[in-house]
């Protein structure tokens, strides 16, 4: 929806049922997510700023919040600066759940927390931009090996697991040119 020069609104809702058919009686057998989300772009004074939210209703893990503020300012000189902040939320998947042999049942949903900020320039013939940027996720859902570890990998037994905090971080850097 435009609310007027240099203001945009986007709204939305989307549903994802899921299910699983199987002989074992698993925790849950379906389950529906439905998320509702908003996002409001604008342009003041040379600042594009942009805000969103989205809550998540989640039949087996709950309700969740979610949401990001972006900010990008031209420095002139074909110069821009940005920064972002977001937060998420990811719940596992039937297999990572129930997978015959490796389903974890007791799984968490992931939530995580990041930051970027980024300057990028164009010249004649391309740009360039770097980014720098920083994630940390509570119960990141990484196979990992569960029994029999460290000897003959046909014995090892994988599993997902939660895994209580990680962290992300890196630079990242891009050129591009037109011949």
């Amino acid at each position: 929806v435009t609310l007027g020069a240099d203001r945009l609104l986007t709204v939305g809702v989307d549903r994802q049922d899921e299910r699983v058919a199987s002989s074992v009686a698993y925790g849950a057998t379906a389950r529906a997510n439905t998320g509702v989300f908003g996002q409001y772009q604008t342009s003041v004074a040379g600042h594009d700023l942009q805000a969103s939210l989205r809550r998540d209703d989640n039949e087996q893990f709950g309700g969740h919040t979610t949401g990001a503020l972006a900010w990008g300012h031209d420095l002139g000189d074909g110069l821009r600066l940005s920064a972002s902040y977001g937060t998420a939320f990811k719940a596992p998947t039937f297999n990572d759940l129930y997978w015959p042999w490796a389903g974890n049942p007791d799984l968490r949903p992931e939530r995580s927390r990041s930051l970027e900020v980024g300057l990028a320039g164009r010249f004649a013939t391309g740009q360039w931009s770097v980014h720098a940027y920083a994630t940390r996720i509570d119960d990141l859902i990484d196979w990992a090996c569960t029994a029999n570890c460290g000897g003959d990998w046909l014995d090892d037994v994988w599993q997902p697991s939660n895994i209580n905090s990680a962290r992300i971080r890196g630079l990242e850097a891009v050129a591009s040119t037109r011949w």
